[in-house]
């Protein structure tokens, strides 16, 4: 079998690997800081607050949400979870996202994504306040650029 990767690896071969790292920490720490002199501006009244929302307990989907989490945590972001059962239903999902939406002391709605079988994600996604949007998805993205 051939070998795809060097013996030893080459500093081009570390640059390539860890750069997107070191990029990631740099974005992280200036965060950090930015969110730490907004709170001191604001006597420690101030501090964002993100809340992802997941809908059943895919493995995958929890590990994603756990890394936002860490992420969320290390910026200096208060971080809460709204774990829905799968079988939830969609009004009752719209719902909670219309109580967070009107939720002044929240920042930051994520709706993770897959959904179940059975969920109108386009509805759900486009459901989110788009101030407070962390996903960002657009209507374009929808494939709706051309609708009038």
């Amino acid at each position: 079998m051939e070998r795809l990767l060097p013996s030893k690896p080459s500093l081009l071969f570390w640059r390539v690997e860890t750069q997107p790292f070191k990029l990631c920490r740099s974005i992280r720490l200036r965060l950090h800081q930015e969110i730490a002199d907004l709170s001191a501006a604001t006597n420690g009244h101030f501090q964002p607050h993100l809340v992802i929302v997941q809908v059943g307990d895919r493995e995958d989907s929890s590990v994603y949400v756990r890394m936002k989490q860490q992420a969320a945590q290390k910026a200096g972001i208060k971080f809460s979870l709204h774990k829905l059962p799968a079988d939830v239903s969609q009004t009752e999902l719209l719902g909670l996202i219309d109580t967070l939406n009107a939720d002044p002391s929240l920042h930051g709605i994520l709706v993770q994504l897959p959904l179940p079988p059975g969920f109108d994600e386009r509805l759900v996604t486009e459901s989110i306040d788009h101030k407070k949007d962390v996903d960002g998805i657009p209507l374009y993205e929808h494939g709706r650029t051309g609708e009038a």
